[in-house]
């Protein structure tokens, strides 16, 4: 993964050359941001999870696949991913930043408007069209509204948002045992 040098993303390339080899980001990568902010890095979490929080407002989701060369989704399936919702509870919880609830409620409002079910929530087959698949991956209830949840929750600790702290206060929040 290598910076671009006209957005703050980061994007695919050969580790042997340095050489681009892909223009599309995943929703995966999301990620990224929460663990800079754990690691103390605000400034560059902030700017790389930006770029999320405005693909999101343009699709009410994120698309697993985004071209950033042409700027356009190109995948527009979402499973209700928790990486972008689990990165804005970092930056939001270390940097007590309104800017980032206002992603979160967000991100709570199109859930729930256009993803909750008769039984649930369920994964975007198409972002464009709103159709949704016949299935709520485990990891909705388990991370995704967790995140959200933890993000607008009045019990916070600003300031401890180290990784090691937050090992010893919450233990895993994804669930998986962590050594002392």
């Amino acid at each position: 993964m290598t910076r671009s040098r006209t957005l703050w993303q980061f994007r695919g390339v050969n580790m042997m050359s340095g050489q681009l080899t892909a223009t599309v980001v995943d929703s995966l990568s999301a990620f990224m941001p929460g663990v800079l902010t754990l690691m103390g890095d605000l400034d560059t979490a902030s700017k790389l999870h930006a770029p999320f929080a405005f693909i999101w407002a343009r699709y009410s989701g994120l698309p697993e696949l985004f071209d950033t060369h042409r700027r356009h989704g190109v995948n527009f399936g979402y499973p209700l991913r928790p990486e972008f919702i689990e990165s804005n509870m970092y930056l939001y919880q270390a940097t007590q930043d309104d800017w980032y609830l206002e992603v979160a409620e967000r991100a709570l409002e199109d859930i729930n408007e256009r993803m909750r079910t008769e039984c649930g929530f369920a994964a975007v087959l198409d972002l464009r069209t709103g159709k949704l698949e016949d299935k709520m991956p485990s990891f909705v209830t388990a991370e995704t509204l967790k995140y959200l949840y933890l993000t607008f929750a009045e019990v916070s600790c600003p300031g401890c948002w180290t990784w090691s702290d937050c090992r010893r206060l919450m233990g895993s929040l994804t669930g998986f045992a962590v050594p002392p």
